[in-house]
């Protein structure tokens, strides 16, 4: 069995958020987007400044890696995990579509690694590694997301799977990324690096961040993009002050 130690990272700097199906913008930019459902509101108050269609029904597509991200960042906090623990790549793992590490049944990864590839290559097979090895089964890990965004008060939102793969029951909205996103942002700011990464290196293979935006645009801090034909594209690039969904 194969065992991913360590991975190289060049991270990037900065923060805001934004998530709408179609653009990723900036807090300057906002007043003249055109979006199907976006809005921006201040982190650490939570105040709505913009919206469109923020309550409209989505499909998150890899956006729903945010809260995978958020269930186990929760475990590791809650002592259930840490960031050394390894987790081992199972067959269920191996068979998710594309994007993916494509690593072998057996592989080993640590719980930091499989962060970072889920994050920046926004990995399906590491989006079931994690939940997994945090809660047993997908099954069990899909249930403590929901649980975690009725508790988050995420009204809108159902997950069927970890990583956003197609599923019609799998929903969210404008409002309750964005109030996934501050959950995030601000309770665990310790770990607020995962969402910065523009690039990793695994052997002589470097994967740039799918948020295009990282290198693009200086002061862009993450958070993840998604994209699925249901759902078109999706963006979530915080800043300084300003969050949305």
């Amino acid at each position: 069995m194969a065992f991913l130690q360590k991975l190289l990272v060049a991270p990037a700097s900065a923060l805001a958020l934004m998530a709408g199906a179609g653009l990723g913008l900036t807090t300057l930019d906002v007043a003249a987007a055109r979006a199907d459902a976006l809005l921006l509101v201040d982190v650490d108050s939570g105040k709505v400044i913009n919206e469109q269609n923020s309550t409209y029904p989505w499909y998150p597509a890899s956006v729903t890696k945010l809260m995978t991200t958020y269930v186990t960042l929760k475990a590791v906090r809650d002592h259930r995990t840490d960031l050394a623990s390894i987790f081992t790549v199972s067959p269920t793992a191996v068979a998710q579509q594309p994007s993916k590490m494509g690593f072998k049944v057996g592989t080993r990864v640590t719980v930091d690694n499989a962060l970072k590839m889920l994050l920046v290559h926004s990995a399906n097979d590491m989006a079931v590694v994690l939940a997994e090895g945090v809660a047993g089964s997908v099954e069990k890990f899909v249930g403590e997301m929901n649980a975690e965004a009725r508790r988050l008060g995420m009204t809108q939102t159902s997950y069927v799977n970890p990583n956003g793969l197609p599923a019609d029951a799998q929903i969210t909205s404008a409002r309750d990324l964005a109030i996934l996103a501050r959950a995030l942002i601000l309770e665990f700011p310790e770990y607020d690096y995962y969402w910065h990464i523009a690039a990793i290196r695994l052997g002589k293979r470097v994967y740039r961040n799918t948020n295009k935006l990282i290198d693009a645009f200086a002061g862009t801090d993450g958070m993840k993009t998604g994209f699925i034909c249901a759902s078109g594209s999706i963006w979530s690039p915080p800043r300084p002050g300003a969050a949305s969904g």
